[in-house]
């Protein structure tokens, strides 16, 4: 459909100006959208996010300046963001669009409106074509799009830009910079994508975030000599399932090679506790686990086989110690890049119990959220899921139980069964 046919059909919202230029009048739309609206002025950054995911971009670059926030991101796919006509129809009913990625794009755009904001922009440049959309304060749309005949190659480039309005109170500037970044730090953690903030990368997560929800109840155990203060308890095992290609997924950094060792091809130890004369026990943060375990599908792996930055379907810290008793298990769900879900559950009130003092990250684009994509809905679904998964926690425990002939517990709190 050409946009002109577009915007007369959108007729009764808009209005073509004296130079020619039409303006799509989104007050009415946002009036009816008052669900739709995303949790605070800068939650469109995360939006912006899932948004580079779904198109397989492959990092994401975010400048956060006093006047002008800006995102950018470059990638193979995504063709119908440089569809003006359909970008604008998707803005002005954007709870009627079927394609996900299109959605996405509405959801961060409208996210951007705010009194604090002046105008919004998404540029995109693909070998074809180039253009821009432009929403003001008062919510209309104006937009434009020419052939592009010198571009080489594959790729697109989007940018979304976000013009801040001017503020004397200079401090309130640096505040909403602030928050802006905290909350991508916050949310995006297990981002695929490399995220730049400012020309920084933001650190992927190291292994040891899963035994941040069990702590040690005492620094040192009779009998058990540490080299440091243990912060965090380790797992016993933490068992990683690789994404296959078309999965969502999520990244953790694999820990150090000089850290652990190989036995029998897929029994990724702790190196100091293949020691006869060990007394120590896994610090909880370099050394994260007693021992990881690599899936890929159905095969144990060894983790020399696996990058550093690697895409991970699920994974679940299995805690059997002693003090991981007290613990409800925590769940993490990642979607798109961004936790929508991270929660220690009551395990009797849910059904989880397998998951007792476990931790368990999932990557899933099933499960429903609400309308702002941000935030999982607590449902029957939810836990169906989760039971789904239960066989990891046997499987993990049985790994552990085979591995753990080839480590000196002896003096340790760690049990074979529990």
């Amino acid at each position: 459909m050409s946009l002109d046919r577009f915007l007369d059909e959108r007729a009764e919202s808009g209005d073509r100006d004296s130079q020619g230029v039409f303006t799509v009048d989104l007050n009415r739309a946002v009036r009816k959208l008052s669900e739709f609206a995303l949790p605070s002025e800068h939650h469109y950054l995360l939006r912006a996010v899932q948004l580079a995911h779904l198109i397989e971009a492959e990092d994401i670059r975010i400048k956060i300046r006093r006047h002008t926030t800006e995102v950018g991101f470059r990638s193979e796919g995504g063709l119908q963001l440089c569809d003006v006509t359909e970008v604008c129809r998707t803005l002005v009913s954007p709870l009627e669009a079927e394609d996900q990625i299109l959605g996405t794009l509405a959801s961060a755009l409208l996210g951007t409106l705010s009194d604090q904001n002046r105008e919004t922009r998404w540029n995109f440049q693909s070998p074809k074509s180039q253009g821009e959309i432009r929403i003001q304060a008062d919510r209309a749309i104006t937009s434009s799009a020419e052939a592009n005949v010198q571009k080489q190659g594959n790729s697109h480039s989007f940018r979304l830009s976000v013009h801040h309005k001017t503020n004397w109170k200079f401090w309130k500037d640096a505040g909403r910079r602030a928050a802006a970044a905290s909350l991508i730090q916050q949310f995006c953690p297990f981002s695929c994508c490399r995220i730049f903030i400012d020309g920084r990368e933001l650190p992927a997560q190291p292994v040891w975030h899963l035994n941040e929800h069990i702590r040690p109840l005492s620094l040192y155990k009779v009998g058990v000599s540490t080299s440091r203060k243990v912060n965090r308890a380790a797992a016993s095992n933490i068992l990683f399932q690789l994404a296959q290609p078309d999965e969502d997924s999520f990244t953790l950094l694999r820990p150090s090679l000089n850290a652990y060792v190989v036995r029998r091809d897929c029994y990724n130890l702790w190196a100091s506790g293949t020691r006869a004369s060990n007394t120590l026990m896994p610090d909880g943060e370099s050394s994260a686990s007693w021992m990881l375990q690599y899936r890929s599908g159905r095969e144990n792996i060894s983790m020399r086989r696996v990058r550093k930055r690697e895409r991970f379907r699920a994974a679940l810290a299995l805690h059997t110690s002693e003090e991981s008793r007290g613990f409800h298990p925590r769940v993490v769900i990642v979607r798109h890049g961004v936790v929508v879900f991270d929660q220690q559950i009551v395990s009797g009130e849910t059904h989880v119990d397998a998951f007792h003092g476990c931790c368990f990250l999932l990557a899933d684009a099933e499960l429903e959220t609400d309308l702002s994509g941000l935030k999982l809905v607590h449902s029957q679904a939810l836990w169906e899921t989760l039971q789904k998964y239960e066989p990891l926690v046997e499987e993990a425990r049985e790994f552990f139980e085979e591995g753990s002939a080839l480590l000196y517990l002896s003096g340790q709190t760690l049990s074979r069964r529990s």
